[in-house]
């Protein structure tokens, strides 16, 4: 018997748009759509009326109690700071606590943190940590954005993006190094579709601190207000994570009854929650 051998995964991945409109198609409305040649698997989800990498198909690891109580725990910590006040305008000192709020949400990994790539995650953290600490402590916000950069530099070079990050030269004025940077991670993240999921996301929410931190980069005002672009990213991001790892979703953004009762349940967390 002749074996049929495996359908080259380039002329797959071709079909793809074809395989997308028909579970697009009004009597389908597919969640997941898978591509193999049986060997190589390429999933899919429908995320908002988009499709999406998914690496691996989503496990509920707390049906059979993989996951400790205190990652649980942990994780609704870090994420109440950011729901108290996600989709507010803010600014002066509360932008400055939603930014450290941010950054500490980023810091190290947490139950809604986990399954993205390093260096996009260590780049967002360090990100957040130069916006909520003093700009003018300059060796500080120069060497946090060089490291920063250094991440995003070592992710494009992984992923195969084509244009280099230069390093941080702390001669140049610090608006200027924040535009260099916010026009590279932009670039790759205009070119994110084929990237997973959680690392497409960090990348739009990265764009999103860095635009804010061409503002937070002039000389005033200190904390400008933080428009919606960050707060889509972020939810769209939290959203994510909400639903593949703890099978929850957020309000829509218009449920403003649900929206006002999360935001009291979490208001606790940042009332607690103090700046220098």
């Amino acid at each position: 018997m002749r074996l049929r051998r495996p359908i080259p995964l380039q002329r797959l991945l071709q079909r793809r748009s074809l395989c997308n409109s028909y579970a697009d198609a009004q009597d389908v409305q597919a969640e997941y759509v898978v591509y193999t040649n049986g060997q190589i698997w390429n999933v899919q989800r429908r995320f908002k009326n988009r499709w999406i990498v998914v690496p691996d198909i989503p496990s509920n690891g707390f049906q059979n109690g993989a996951v400790p109580l205190t990652a649980l725990l942990l994780a609704i910590r870090d994420i109440a700071l950011l729901l108290h006040k996600l989709d507010q305008r803010l600014e002066g000192q509360d932008a400055k606590k939603f930014l450290s709020a941010m950054q500490s949400f980023f810091y190290g990994w947490n139950l809604l943190t986990e399954g993205g790539n390093e260096n996009l995650h260590f780049g967002t953290e360090l990100l957040l940590r130069v916006l909520s600490f003093n700009k003018n402590d300059l060796p500080y916000t120069y060497g946090k954005l060089g490291e920063a950069s250094g991440c995003f530099e070592r992710f494009r070079e992984l992923a195969g993006y084509p244009y280099p990050i230069y390093p941080v030269n702390s001669k140049n004025i610090l608006p200027f190094e924040m535009q260099q940077i916010y026009h590279a991670v932009a670039q790759m993240a205009e070119a994110s579709a084929g990237l997973a999921a959680y690392d497409s996301l960090l990348l739009r929410l990265a764009v999103a601190i860095l635009e804010y931190g061409q503002l937070w980069s002039a000389p005033k005002p200190e904390y400008p207000a933080i428009g919606p672009n960050l707060h889509h990213a972020l939810r769209e991001y939290l959203s994510y994570s909400l639903r593949f790892r703890l099978g929850v979703s957020l309000p829509d953004i218009i449920d403003n009854a649900s929206n006002d009762d999360v935001k009291a349940d979490c208001e606790y967390a940042w009332t607690r929650l103090s700046v220098t």
